[in-house]
């Protein structure tokens, strides 16, 4: 009985902490309003951060991440040129970037989380072998089953700052590909946002 109640309570502390990048609360005059901050994945686990960047001027298209443990610290990050076409292939992209990269640092108790509802809607399902991204998609899987424990999450993109600025970076900059072992001093802010959340009337 302690056994089955130590693992539902380890799902529920898993499970709470991939579905709560937004707290609600009662504001000024009584009105519902949201606190949309990134939360620390549980104890022993680690948090892939992704996103991706595109832009309509230059044609530059790029994904960024991070990997954070569960006291928030910035493990290592990473920027990358990407040759894509679509919003959804730098999401899947960044994704696969990031699952890759836990996977050279060792890491077994992953949550890889994104902006993009439609990039985890996507991996959590079988796809066509006809669907255009059907490729990239059975790429991310293959690297995700190399750990022990994985779990999919979506997460507003207004928590998801620190991901964004990363990928933002690479149109920037235009270097290929890069690791970052600690935090860039351009990233400061929007880590310190993420941490600290901002408040917002609705959440969509």
């Amino acid at each position: 009985m302690t056994r089955l109640y130590n693992i539902q309570q380890q799902y529920q502390a898993i499970t709470t902490a991939i579905n709560t990048d937004q707290k609600a609360f009662i504001g000024k005059q009584g009105r519902i309003q949201y606190l949309l901050k990134w939360f620390p994945p549980p104890n022993h686990w680690y948090k892939v951060n992704t996103d991706g960047a595109f832009s309509a001027t230059t044609g530059r298209a790029a994904c960024g991440g991070v990997i954070q443990d569960t006291c928030g610290s910035f493990i290592t990050g990473f920027g990358s040129h990407l040759p894509c076409a679509s919003a959804l292939e730098v999401e899947l992209w960044g994704l696969l970037r990031g699952a890759r990269l836990a996977k050279r640092k060792g890491l077994q108790n992953v949550i890889l989380e994104t902006d993009s509802a439609l990039a985890i809607k996507l991996v959590n399902e079988r796809v066509s072998a006809t669907y255009l991204c059907s490729s990239l998609i059975e790429q991310i899987k293959e690297a995700a089953s190399y750990f022990k424990v994985v779990m999919w999450s979506h997460i507003l993109r207004e928590a998801n700052s620190l991901a964004d600025c990363l990928a933002k970076a690479v149109l920037d900059e235009g270097f290929g590909y890069r690791e970052f072992r600690s935090p860039p001093s351009f990233t400061l802010v929007p880590l310190l946002h993420d941490g600290v959340g901002s408040v917002a009337d609705s959440v969509s």
